[in-house]
């Protein structure tokens, strides 16, 4: 209990630690401390907006941008977005892959206050460790074209996305940038489990184990989810759109020359309605292709082995 209260009171410590098991959720001491990611989590990594921030208010949510900030806008456009009419939500992936993530990054901290929220994703995590690296003296070899606008993020945009939370859930809606284990306690749900995973296997204990890619009898996690709580995803342009009973997978590869995405809300107290009712997609072609699938990020970009185990500590 102690030690679960002195992780509460400092995030950043989970990098000190590993912890969780198909079967139980324990604390252990990492095995090579040397090999720690320098990865600074949120202080508050679920957020719960009150639900009067959307009261007569259209709700778009947006599958992953990746620097598409030409079609961001052109989205907006289309639903004739205006802040007094529009809340915006980012399943998260901001950033990299596309021409524009400075754009991208500096459109949804310019209108922060005006009902702009957004997730962190793995590019948007991987963006702060490139980042910070960069600052301790890391070699710039390590920043590829698509990374070369971390230079001229300025320090305001860089505290902000550090404290950008890893869910939010309005009204009966929870957004997150992968997705969240079934059957875990929001508590629980790491880093890897909220930014990475795509699969889930089951464990002998009648719990699932959550996978980053795919393993014999592992199953897309948006299938297993129960509800009645719909979540809003990315992360996956391989699968696409993902219309599951309870879950809703937004990530249509705009960077890869496809579509972005957005689910439309008229309210977000969804649950009793008819299904159809729920949501409206609405989409944009991409300009151009930006990256080509199956891309590998620099050597040293992304973040270490510590950070993207699924036994790297939950948030407490």
């Amino acid at each position: 209990m102690l030690i679960r209260n002195i992780l509460a009171a400092a995030p950043s410590l989970c990098a000190l630690i590993g912890v969780r098991t198909a079967s139980s959720s324990f604390i252990t001491m990492a095995s090579d401390p040397k090999k720690l990611s320098q990865l600074q989590l949120p202080q508050r990594s679920h957020l719960k907006l009150p639900k009067d921030v959307v009261k007569e208010k259209e709700v778009l949510v947006f599958g992953d941008i990746h620097g598409c900030f030409d079609e961001l806008q052109e989205l907006l456009h289309k639903r004739k977005y205006s802040p007094s009419t529009h809340v915006v939500l980012s399943v998260g992936d901001m950033v990299n892959k596309g021409p524009k993530s400075l754009d991208v990054l500096n459109w949804f901290y310019e209108n922060r206050e005006n009902g702009v929220y957004t997730v962190r994703g793995n590019h948007d995590d991987s963006m702060l460790v490139t980042l910070d690296k960069l600052k301790e003296g890391g070699n710039d070899d390590i920043v590829k074209p698509s990374y070369s606008y971390i230079n001229d993020i300025t320090t305001e945009v860089h505290n902000w996305a550090t404290r950008l939370p890893y869910t939010i859930e309005i009204g009966d809606l929870l957004i997150v940038h992968a997705g969240i284990v079934p059957k875990l306690d929001m508590d629980q749900q790491t880093p890897f489990d909220m930014t990475r995973m795509r699969f889930v296997t089951d464990t002998p204990e009648g719990k699932y184990e959550p996978l980053q890619r795919f393993a014999e009898g592992a199953v897309q996690w948006a299938t297993t989810w129960p509800g009645p709580q719909l979540i809003v995803f990315g992360h996956d342009a391989k699968q696409g759109l993902q219309e599951e009973p309870f879950a809703l997978g937004l990530d249509t590869g705009c960077c890869y020359g496809k579509r972005l995405t957005c689910a439309v809300f008229e309210s977000t107290n969804i649950i009793g309605k008819p299904k159809e009712d729920w949501y409206r997609l609405v989409h944009v072609k991409a300009h151009a292709v930006y990256e080509e699938p199956g891309t590998k990020p620099p050597k040293g970009s992304e973040p270490t082995e510590a950070e993207t185990n699924p036994n790297s500590c939950p948030i407490l």
